[in-house]
């Protein structure tokens, strides 16, 4: 009775048991194979040895001209014993059913038993196919029946690139164009070695075992155990590697690796798609990407990782450190970076596309997408965001989509946030929104933590605006720009114009505003129980700031307005001081925040409820409480007007008004009241105090 060895195609690559009863089944038929070669022949010699013919069944009644399906010749062969015979120059035929060749096999030597319709031999053994890809090793069995052949030793197969990549129409037929005149050029093949393998010619599967090496002038594959399956047409349909997979990209050297890979050819393209545990990392592990499912796109040279996707990368590869991680002195020799490593960036999303080093190609590049969160250790840093790039030549890296970034109550949200090495600038765009702690406004690095406190920790600056840039020594917002200093859920300024500008070294120096900038105070009560609200527009605003944070001097230009509202709890009517001038310079005290001197200059005019004064120029001295106006001054009130003076002075302090030099006075006396001229009141007058000529 005939006995067959199970069919391989009902096994996986996980049937090590089966592959490795039937390696030794094998090796025990080429060990007598070895010693029957060694036997003297009970028959003698036959040239021409052939074994007869299988065709295909007749697929019509009366067919004649059937078609071949297996030839099995030697140049001679010599009869042993128990139906053996020793074949020299073995020649294998198997044909398809149109009646084109599919595969040939050649061995300088081998035995062929009767009883089981099958040779074996431990010679060396060759095997092509249209073309297509080939198959040599040392020692082999095949069996006529099914087709099966397996290699034991030494195993090296050559896959046609050109030939197997065939357009989507061909890849299912039984029809093949002819194969090249010419052999395939080294770089046109793939090259596979392994221990031994298993091919079975029903199910167009070739398995290859064993330290398994496949490699291509641009990747190399390593793995335990390979796959390759192939279109009843010979195509390659798909290859399969399992246990321990890795795929080295020899132009940078970077290496990715999984429990299984599977390479396809689709219309597309070609792929490689690696599952359990698929990771990829670069030459010196300083970037890493981890995904459930890695999608390796061979014609673009790009990794698709989908399904809790990471990737690590060193700070400085897409953002400048002094930007948005924050200032880190630079190494002359840096060590290598860990995967551990807290002077790394991490990011996660749904899916991440990375685009490899070529040679036309030096630098990667990758997008992330779908809840992208990036994550500096060093500085405890987030960023978040519905997409995110990075461009590794430009050293950008830009965040889409409900951008947000933040640190330790720092915050900036924008549709996009983009951080660019190379100009060394950190960037929103759409719906900028900027929060910052003043205790961390007297750093060198705006966006790093301080560790100096002011007086209250609950003041923060917020800044709405359609754009914003960040670079080393300057902040800038443009469009729409609106700022608001709050002491927790208190407004207590706000600043509107349509560019804002702030300079620091390693506080902040100055603050610009331009175009259309108005501002506005909103202190607490003051004594007496007075409310008192300061308001300034003008085209462009300077200040200048104190060490501790607070504005020493301003300087308004271009159509300045200013305007005090005081509100006493014991009076329903506010007190409203208004002025206009071309310049207005203020000095404010460093620590107190208030006024210590005002200049106004240009056209300068005061106005307090129905009472006018005006001139060409204004000094304020708080110490002294005097107003002094130049430059033709004049004062205008219900009861009469000053003209024609060189010099008229306001003291605060007593509500006098005094005209210095020749000057021009007309005053009616009014029925009932007084005739105080009370310009900038300090406090209710109990008795009238008349106006005093010079």
């Amino acid at each position: 009775m005939e006995t067959e060895p199970p069919h391989v195609g009902c096994y996986s690559l996980a049937g090590s048991s089966f592959f490795a009863a039937l390696a030794a089944s094998v090796l025990v038929l080429l060990a007598a194979a070895s010693a029957l070669g060694q036997v003297a022949g009970t028959g003698g010699t036959l040239k021409g040895f052939r074994i007869p013919a299988e065709y295909y069944p007749a697929t019509f009644p009366g067919q004649t001209n059937q078609v071949l399906k297996t030839s099995v010749s030697g140049m001679k062969a010599r009869l042993l014993t128990n139906g053996l015979w020793e074949v020299e120059g073995l020649r294998i035929e198997s044909f398809r059913q149109d009646g084109r060749r599919d595969l040939e096999i050649h061995a300088a030597n081998c035995l062929w038993d009767d009883l089981l319709n099958a040779a074996f031999s431990p010679a060396h053994l060759q095997v092509t196919s249209g073309g297509f890809y080939s198959v040599e090793g040392d020692g082999f069995f095949w069996r006529k029946t099914d087709g099966l052949l397996v290699v034991s030793n030494h195993v090296v197969s050559i896959l046609n690139r050109d030939l197997l990549a065939a357009p989507s129409a061909d890849l299912l037929t039984a029809t093949n164009p002819p194969p090249a005149a010419t052999p395939p050029s080294t770089g046109q093949v793939v090259r596979i070695t392994s221990d031994r393998c298993i091919f079975n010619s029903q199910s167009n599967l070739l398995t290859q075992m064993g330290s398994v090496v496949a490699e291509d002038q641009q990747m190399k594959l390593s793995c335990e155990a390979l796959e390759v399956r192939f279109t009843p047409a010979k195509r390659l349909k798909e290859v399969r590697a399992e246990r321990n997979v890795t795929l080295l990209n020899k132009s940078d050297q970077s290496r990715a690796n999984s429990g299984v890979g599977l390479y396809l050819i689709t219309p597309q393209g070609e792929s490689i798609t690696l599952t359990e545990d698929a990771v990829w990392r670069d030459r010196e592990d300083r970037q890493e990407v981890r995904a459930d499912v890695f999608t390796y796109n061979l014609k673009d040279k790009s990794i698709r990782g989908e399904g809790h996707a990471s990737m690590r990368l060193p700070r400085g590869s897409f953002t400048q450190p002094s930007l948005m991680f924050g200032a880190r002195p630079a190494l002359t020799n840096p060590p290598p970076v860990l995967a551990n490593d807290t002077n790394q960036i991490h990011i996660t999303a749904a899916v991440l596309t990375m685009l490899l080093r070529t040679t036309n190609r030096p630098h990667l590049s990758a997008v992330a997408e779908t809840n992208v969160v990036v994550l500096s250790p060093a500085d405890a840093t987030r960023a978040t965001g519905d997409k995110a790039i990075f461009d590794e030549a430009a050293g950008r890296m830009e965040l889409q989509g409900r951008a947000q970034w933040e640190a330790e109550g720092r915050l900036v949200k924008a549709d996009t946030l983009s951080m660019d090495r190379t100009n060394r600038v950190f960037s929103g765009r759409g719906n900028v929104f900027f929060k910052l702690p003043l205790l961390a406004a007297g750093q060198t690095n705006l966006f790093k933590a301080s560790t100096n406190r002011l007086a209250s920790a609950n003041l923060f600056l917020e800044v709405l605006a359609d754009e914003m840039a960040y670079r080393t020594n300057q902040l800038v917002f443009q469009g729409g720009v609106r700022a608001r200093l709050l002491d927790g859920a208190i407004v207590l300024g706000q600043l509107t114009c349509e560019t804002l500008t702030a300079r620091f070294t390693d506080r902040i120096d100055s603050l610009l505003a331009e175009k259309r900038v108005m501002a506005e105070q909103y202190p607490p009560l003051a004594k007496q129980g007075r409310a008192v609200t300061n308001l300034l527009s003008c085209e462009v605003l300077s200040m200048k700031m104190s060490e501790s944070g607070q504005v020493i001097a301003l300087v308004a230009a271009e159509n300045v307005q200013a305007a005090q509202v005081q509100v006493r709890t014991n009076s329903p009517k506010p007190v409203i001081t208004e002025l206009t001038c071309g310049v207005l310079t203020a000095v404010l005290l460093p620590r107190a925040g208030v006024v210590d001197k005002l200049h106004a200059e240009q056209n300068v005019e005061v106005q307090q409820n129905d009472k006018v004064a005006r001139g060409q120029d204004a000094i304020y001295i708080a110490q002294t409480e005097r107003l002094e106006l130049t430059g033709h001054p004049s004062a205008q009130f219900t009861d009469g007007k000053i003209t024609d003076a060189d010099v008229l002075v306001w003291d605060r302090s007593t509500s006098i008004l005094k005209a210095r030099g020749p000057y021009r006075i007309e005053w009616t006396k009014p029925k009932a009241g007084t005739n105080r001229f009370e310009l900038f009141p300090k406090k209710p007058a109990s008795v009238p105090t008349p106006v005093t000529q010079r």
